[in-house]
């Protein structure tokens, strides 16, 4: 194996700092939910609302927006060259599907932080609301409901992607354990399993509303992070339950934070030219 360019590796970790902060922030007032100091669940979009009130708070989205476009980039790499090679076995070719999305989605919430920070506004409708409105369109195509429910299939299999990651253990593969002192090493893979399990629980809420709605064929039954936080909150300890949650969501922020400096990024010594690697990636 040799180390990947330099300037890859720079765009990875930049992007890793904005995505930890993003999670950090968003546990924080999920947690603030919890206790009672706020009276709403926020969802991505009242994350960087929130922040925007604060002081240099528009300075700082920017600099987020910066660093989610890296990881979108990176994220797209992952996909489109596989520079680290995962791509050896189905599960494999299925992370590289998920990069893609996530590249997608980065690059989309990397424009809407931006536009938050130059005074714009985010523009269209809140989490929930979008989530049902979308919702609601789709069940109106033909064989919408089957549509709103595959959508609720693929939530659940993000869902159980990251309980196999969990089991697997291979989140740590990428980490040099060398130059982790052991506390280190525990710190990292304590944070990963709360993180893990605080995205499971969301992911599969959200993914009961879409089956949910495309049973019933009511678009009101859907929903995205805040209607989960908030439905945490609903049900018995919801309170504890909720805060779990909220310190598990800040625990991914930690994970994905201590990925700056201690994250591996290589890529394996090839002899191909762009030519081959395109045809080798795209298929032709």
């Amino acid at each position: 194996m040799q180390k990947i360019q330099p300037w890859l590796a720079v765009v990875a970790r930049l992007g890793f700092a904005a995505k930890g902060t993003i999670y950090v922030v968003l546990g924080l007032l999920a947690l603030a939910f919890a206790v009672g100091f706020t009276a709403e669940a926020e969802d991505l979009r009242g994350t960087v609302e929130t922040i925007s009130e604060q002081v240099f708070g528009r300075i700082v989205l920017l600099g987020l927006a910066f660093g989610l476009v890296n990881y979108g980039l990176w994220n797209a790499v992952q996909s489109g060259w596989d520079p680290e090679r995962v791509s050896t076995d189905k599960v494999g070719w299925g992370l590289r599907v998920l990069f893609g999305f996530s590249a997608l989605l980065n690059f989309f919430l990397a424009a809407k932080t931006a536009s938050v920070g130059f005074g714009w506004g985010w523009g269209g409708e809140s989490g929930d609301a979008a989530v049902q409105s979308w919702t609601a369109r789709v069940l109106g195509w033909p064989g919408g409901r089957w549509l709103v429910i595959l959508a609720a299939v693929i939530a659940a299999g993000v869902a159980i992607s990251l309980v196999v990651r969990l089991v697997r253990g291979k989140f740590m593969d990428v980490f040099s354990e060398e130059e982790m002192e052991r506390a280190e090493n525990l710190l990292v893979k304590t944070a990963a399993r709360a993180g893990f399990a605080a995205r499971t629980i969301v992911a599969l809420l959200v993914a009961w509303f879409l089956w949910r709605a495309g049973i019933t064929a009511d678009p009101d039954e859907a929903g995205g992070m805040s209607k989960a936080l908030a439905t945490l909150l609903q049900q018995p300890f919801g309170p504890w339950l909720l805060g779990a949650t909220a310190i598990g969501l800040m625990a991914q922020g930690l994970f994905i934070w201590l990925m700056v400096p201690y994250r591996t990024i290589r890529v394996e010594r090839s002899t191909e030219g762009i030519r081959e690697r395109w045809r080798r990636t795209v298929g032709y």
